[in-house]
């Protein structure tokens, strides 16, 4: 029997991937790079790839050239008709001539707001049809009064016309018809007057309806403000009114100092008012009229066009007007400017076109001087020492037209 071979025991090591501290440092774990694929390297393969970028480069050339001639014959050689349903006709803001309605006409009543750019949405339809148990009627000593602020506060709407009559000759009135759309803010509505120095100050005080949620509840205030026919001079005439429309009449008699209409929604026209500073502003509305100035005018809107006419005082040596709206068309005009007379002029428009018209009696074109892109620039031939008239007219989406 043969003698066994002896042997030694070796313990089986455990096939575990190496812990983290067992690892190389990570600059010395090894690198491995692929070679060269054979088919990158192959001529053949370069050329065959070329050739299609090549071929797709110039498909896409043929297409595009095809789709730009076909664009350019069909505006170029097709009739263009406006009427037919297959067009979209765009008109740019003050291209053509602008035709806008005269404020007080079927077309647009004194109550109809100016149409805003924005949607705004729909609130509860609001009948004022409760009459308010306050006083309607103030009556005040045209002698003790040289100054006159009306102003209505909260959420009311309803219009304000100013007049001189005539036949009125003892008191100046200030008539107020105030309705309700319900009884029970009765308490609510109230008539504050204050006296500072000779100038009277009128207040409608309304509720401001405040809340999360839309009201049907509503206050109209109507008023009507008329001055005697003695009163020839007033010095200051400010109505502030946020929801309601300004209509002034028959005021070619009175001379005032300082005359100030202001509004958000609604309209103003004014009618042979005589000032020396003279401010009328709106945000959802037209601004027409005639006025007589002798130092500045300022007009301005927003969601509203300008019309207006302006006679310079024969009196005055500097005179400053200056018309500005955001969407809407400007057709201004003044008359009566001397040659020594200097004017600071100033119209623009954003979204509408504008009409400038000088009639002005001596003005010498040799020296009338047109600046690029949309201003227009005009000078009288005056000395040196002297002011001379200035002229800027801006439009950024419509047209531009003076008239010298």
């Amino acid at each position: 029997m043969s003698e066994k071979t002896p042997y030694t025991a070796i313990p089986f090591e455990d096939s575990q991937a190496p812990n983290e501290r067992e690892l190389p440092p990570y600059s010395e774990k090894p690198r491995y790079t692929f070679p060269p694929s054979s088919l990158d390297s192959n001529p053949h393969v370069q050329r065959k790839k070329t050739w299609r970028k090549a071929l797709l480069f110039v498909l896409l050339l043929f297409l595009g050239g095809r789709f730009l001639l076909a664009g350019i014959s069909f505006f170029m050689f097709n009739d263009f008709n406006p009427n037919d349903d297959q067009y979209i006709w765009i008109q740019v803001p003050g291209m053509e001539p602008h035709y806008e309605p005269e404020i007080g006409s079927h077309e647009m009543p004194y109550n109809a707001p100016a149409k805003p750019i924005l949607n705004i949405p729909e609130s509860p339809i609001c009948e004022s049809s409760v009459k308010w148990n306050g006083p309607s009627e103030l009556l005040l000593d045209p002698n003790d009064v040289t100054g006159l602020i009306f102003k209505v506060k909260g959420i009311a709407h309803g219009s304000v016309i100013i007049r001189q009559d005539p036949n009125s000759k003892d008191f100046l009135n200030i008539t107020n018809k105030i309705y309700l759309s319900e009884d029970t803010i009765q308490e609510q509505v109230d008539i504050r007057i204050d006296i500072i120095d000779e100038d009277y100050s009128i207040t409608i005080e309304a509720p401001s309806f405040e809340g999360p949620r839309p009201t049907q509840k509503c206050v109209q205030v109507d008023t009507i403000i008329t001055i005697p026919s003695q009163v020839r001079f007033f010095r200051s005439l400010l109505v502030d009114v946020p929801n309601s429309w300004i209509s002034a009449e028959s005021l070619g008699a009175i001379d005032f100092a300082y005359v100030s209409l202001k509004t958000i929604n609604g309209h103003i026209r004014a009618d042979d008012i005589s000032a020396a500073i003279a401010e009328v502003s709106t945000v959802n509305g037209h601004v027409k009229g005639g006025y007589v100035i002798a130092e500045s005018f300022d007009v301005r809107t927003i969601n509203g066009g300008i019309g207006i006419h302006t006679i310079i005082n024969p009196w005055s040596d500097e005179i400053s007007i200056t018309t500005k709206s955001i969407n809407g068309h400007l057709d201004v005009t003044v008359h009566e400017l001397n040659e020594k007379q200097a004017l600071n002029f100033k119209a623009g428009s954003v979204n509408g076109g504008v009409v400038a018209t000088l009639k002005m009696k001596k003005v010498h074109k040799k020296e009338k001087k047109m600046m690029k892109k949309t201003k227009k620039g005009c000078r009288h031939n005056r000395h040196d020492d002297e002011k001379a008239s200035q002229i800027a007219i801006e439009a950024v989406t419509g047209s531009l037209e003076l008239y010298l």
